[in-house]
């Protein structure tokens, strides 16, 4: 099935982030998993998880603004 599946992990659940064992816990919101499961009793139990970290986000940090030196405005002529 592909979209939304409740599950549940008990321990011989085992999770795969990449090549990496993991626990259930290293799997993040926005990561993309393949889960294994069976339904037994009504309940949906994973086997196996195999997770793909979700893409950072490029951080853009705004450079900060250059000051400079700006002379003070000439003194308007003086009327006569």
């Amino acid at each position: 099935k592909k979209g939304d599946v409740a599950l549940s992990a008990d321990d011989k659940t085992t999770v795969m982030i990449g090549k990496d064992k993991k626990s259930l816990a290293d799997v993040m919101v926005g990561d993309k998993a393949t889960v294994k499961y069976s339904s037994a009793d009504g309940k949906n139990v994973a086997k196996s998880i195999n997770a793909t970290a979700a893409a950072k986000k490029a951080e853009k940090k705004a450079a900060p603004a250059e000051k400079k030196e700006v002379a003070p405005a000439a003194k308007p002529a003086e009327k006569k």
